[in-house]
């Protein structure tokens, strides 16, 4: 039976030789080409951890729900048996593929074989995009080829709602700060969108007290980022830096308008939030099947999906605008 590995970050396994020389260029080539976040230069993918389960495509687990109750007993009494509250969970990885035909004549040339280069990580880094998506926006109720993200994870608890406007109500430190507590487990991060980390950004930089510049871990070279009461703040965003995961498309609790956004804060590793993949990111070629095509087709697969250990490990603001961040 294959060993579930400790969930690292995709940075730290091309850094620590688990990836193969193509998937570390191509983690490489993700970190040179998302787009400076406000803060500091880290993307999302520099700081989420993977899981690896190879050979499988499932991932089964106990997850805590209500601790046994105790109660004291006097001398030679009999003890009251209680047991804990679990429940059994399974995570299933789901099929991430990506196809593009190449002429077999083109490939012969220069050219043609920098084309395949350039399709090859083009093809990649929208997968990757997809992924990083459905990390917080997949709906495995409504398709169930994609897996469950965090926005359909965070319940009850987890949820806290911004204000009753429609279109949304600016975000309140004070509502951060309940956030940050509801939050259970270690190695928190802030996560929003791009404008609304300006915002944040922004509101930390004046805030006595309450912002600070601070460094991640020595796998990202010592990269700083702003942190709120000690928490980094990460921003996501496409692969053209285009803020289009986490931007103000969300319907606030108040109204139909669709211009609110979310906050969330995460508890990465282990014990919280992290990804499962089935190895690296797959490709081969294979000749075409169509008769008298003198073609090539390539082939890409990633294998991933998502898991929350601790229903506590993420919670989610939402029904935030796209206006000044206050007290």
């Amino acid at each position: 039976m294959a060993t579930i590995t400790t969930p690292v970050t995709l940075l730290e396994a091309a850094r620590t030789g688990q990836l193969s020389l193509r998937d570390s260029k191509l983690v490489e080539v993700f970190r040179q080409d998302q787009t400076m976040r406000p803060g500091g230069s880290v993307n999302f993918f520099d700081i989420f951890p993977f899981m690896d389960i190879p050979g499988k495509m499932q991932y089964d687990f106990q997850r805590e729900l209500g601790l046994p109750t105790i109660t004291p007993r006097g001398m030679n009494a009999t003890a009251t048996r209680s047991v804990g509250s679990t429940e059994n969970v399974t995570e299933s990885l789901k099929i991430y593929p990506a196809e593009f035909i190449m002429d077999k004549a083109l490939l012969r040339t220069e050219a043609g074989q920098q084309t395949l280069l350039n399709q090859t990580l083009m093809h990649a880094k929208a997968i990757f995009q997809l992924v990083q998506n459905h990390i917080f926006k997949g709906d495995g109720n409504s398709s169930a080829h994609q897996f469950t993200g965090l926005q359909a994870r965070c319940t009850g608890t987890q949820l806290i709602s911004e204000g009753g406007s429609d279109g949304g109500d600016p975000l309140q430190i004070a509502n951060l700060r309940l956030a940050i507590s509801r939050c259970r487990g270690p190695n928190k991060v802030i996560v929003c969108g791009t404008a609304m980390a300006i915002r944040l950004d922004a509101a930390v930089a004046v805030t006595t007290g309450v912002g600070s510049i601070t460094n991640i871990t020595p796998e990202q070279w010592g990269v700083q980022v702003r942190a709120f009461d000690g928490i980094p703040i990460i921003s996501v965003a496409d692969f053209e830096g285009g803020d289009t995961i986490l931007n103000f498309s969300e319907t606030a609790s108040g109204g139909s308008t669709a211009t609110a956004t979310s906050v969330y804060v995460i508890s990465l590793g282990e014990d919280g939030v992290h990804g499962l993949r089935n190895g690296g990111l797959m490709d081969w070629s294979l000749p075409s099947g169509t008769a008298g095509e003198q073609a090539d087709v390539h082939d890409m697969m990633f294998l991933p999906g998502l898991c929350m250990k601790r229903k506590q490990a993420a919670v989610r603001i939402y029904g935030v605008s796209d206006a000044a961040v206050i007290a």
